[in-house]
Order: structure tokens, then C-alpha cells, then sequence
């Protein structure tokens, strides 16, 4: 209840916590707990109250509208990379790879990362601290050759090296 309050998702405490106001759950309640839980109940009558709703973004397989840090895309079932800046899912119109450690990234989220730091001498890889120039960054056009290695299944294959050297590494 209390983290849902603290996190912006008012009418999800507002259930939690009129389920725990509840006779059978009262006596389990931490006292010092319960002066706030029993403020929320007593505060709101819950209808007009609204939770933070995710973002939704694309998925890059099908299109699909998911929330922004949804891993698997629910219609192929295949699993979604991530965003090394933010760990949002990657959408397939905005793609660059990192030039140091070869892992994706949302070039718009990339770009503004590293114009947020003033000094371009400052500005660094943010997994391996390397240091990172704005000009390295290039936007991927047409990510489905990057898709397509990171769904197929693993096998034992020798071929990370040759997914590696072709910017394909799995994370």
C-alpha cells in the first residue's frame, strides 16, 4: 500500500488498503503502518482516483502497442532487447548500437544522454565507461537482421564470434 502510494498508483492503494481495513486483516496490521493505511481508506472514496499509466511503445516484431518495459513481444512470444540507457524495449524506428559494447540502444534516449553532459571529454559509455563521441552514434534503418539473432534459439554452436564481429551479440 504503501509503495503503491509512494509511486504514484493511488487507486491500486486505495484497494490494497481497504482489503487489509478489513475485520480479518486488521489485527495483522503493523501499528505503525496502519494510522496511514487507515488515512487512505478514510481520505478518497477511490472512483475518482486514477493510476500512472505505463507508456506504450511498438513492439519491433509486429507492431503491437506493449508498455514501454515489456520484454516479450505477446503475439510472436519472442523475446524483446532492451534499451542500455533506459531498459525500455527497443522500437524498430529508433535503433542505434552502442559503439563500444555493441548492445543496443534507443538513438533519440542515447543521444540525449550524452547531450545532458556538458563537457564532451565527460561523456562515456554508460556499461563499460569508455569514452563515447556523439558522432559514433548511427541510426539503424532496418534492425530485422539484429531481431532475428536475438529470437533464434541458442545453440552451441562457434558462432558468437562471427555474431560479434557482425554487431550481433547477444546479450
Amino acid at each position: 500500500v504503501i509503495e503503491c502510494q509512494r509511486g504514484g498508483l493511488k487507486k491500486t492503494a486505495f484497494e490494497y488498503a481497504t482489503q487489509l481495513m478489513r475485520p480479518e486483516h486488521r489485527s495483522e496490521l503493523d501499528p505503525n503502518y496502519r494510522r496511514k493505511i487507515e488515512a487512505i481508506v478514510r481520505r478518497r472514496g477511490g472512483s475518482e482516483l486514477g493510476d500512472i499509466q505505463d507508456e506504450r511503445s511498438e513492439s519491433p516484431y509486429t507492431g503491437d502497442m506493449l508498455d514501454n518495459f515489456d520484454l516479450v513481444c505477446p503475439t510472436t512470444k519472442n523475446p524483446i532487447p532492451f534499451c542500455i540507457i533506459t531498459g525500455r524495449h527497443m522500437v524498430a524506428d529508433d535503433w542505434c548500437f552502442c559503439p563500444n559494447s555493441k548492445l543496443p540502444a534507443l538513438y533519440s534516449q542515447y543521444v540525449a544522454f550524452l547531450q545532458a553532459v556538458k563537457n564532451s571529454e565527460d561523456r562515456v559509455d554508460p556499461l563499460t565507461n569508455n569514452p563515447i563521441a556523439l558522432e559514433q552514434l548511427r541510426k539503424v534503418n532496418d534492425p530485422e537482421e539484429y531481431l532475428a539473432a536475438y529470437s533464434a534459439p541458442m545453440d552451441d554452436d562457434d558462432d558468437d564470434e562471427e555474431d560479434a564481429q557482425a554487431g550481433l551479440a547477444r546479450p
